[in-house]
């Protein structure tokens, strides 16, 4: 699949990381059975877990050198191994999303919010896409409305709310967040271009 760059993107990727931890026992004068071994189909599914991972890995640095086919070969070996990868899926809709193909950016963000419906990021890009598709704002609305208000402080994802707020005629609700938004973030570009707006409608109220 040829992919052609039509828009600029943002990655929006929240990297997991473990912690290994040492356990040291002091045992005096002790008969402690063996510890018991993990089983071999635990051992195999977190082997899986980890080449799924690299494989995510592996499609962000192509993502970042913006070579959208590799990138997108690498997140469809990371769900083959593991199915259950919600930030395969994730980065699976970006990639769909830039290259326009929009239906399976679609099914993509879809596919992740099924595995992780915490998954914020998620639902906040799935509201410009489907306002890319012509769907019906309520459905934007949703989605950008969950991840608002799961992280109230994150400026990116209020300023979304705020988009399909006025595109929805909600005027009032939009310039009220507007306000406490940027308050919060002067320096949001977002927020900025949206200055002359709400300053305007400030000065005829």
């Amino acid at each position: 699949m040829n992919f052609v760059v039509n828009k600029r993107f943002v990655l929006d990727i929240l990297l997991m990381t473990g912690l290994t931890i040492a356990l040291t026992f002091l045992v005096i004068d002790a008969d402690l059975p063996k510890a018991a071994t993990v089983p071999d189909q635990f051992t195999q599914y977190g082997e899986l877990l980890k080449t799924s991972e690299e494989s995510v890995s592996r499609g962000l640095a192509f993502l970042n050198q913006n070579d959208l086919g590799k990138a997108i070969f690498e997140f469809k070996d990371a769900v083959k191994i593991d199915s259950n990868n919600y930030r395969a899926f994730y980065n699976m809709g970006l990639v769909y999303r830039v290259a326009g193909e929009y239906q399976q950016a679609e099914t993509a963000y879809r596919r992740c919010l099924e595995l992780a419906p915490r998954f914020f990021a998620a639902h906040n890009n799935l509201a410009y896409l489907l306002r890319l598709m012509d769907a019906p704002l309520d459905s934007s609305l949703l989605h950008s409305t969950i991840a608002a208000a799961a992280y109230p402080d994150c400026t990116d994802f209020v300023d979304t709310r705020i988009d399909f707020l006025i595109l929805s005629g909600k005027q009032e609700q939009a310039q009220l967040e507007w306000e406490r938004a940027y308050q919060m973030n002067p320096d949001h570009s977002g927020l900025q271009q949206k200055l002359p707006l709400f300053q305007t409608k400030r000065k005829k109220s």
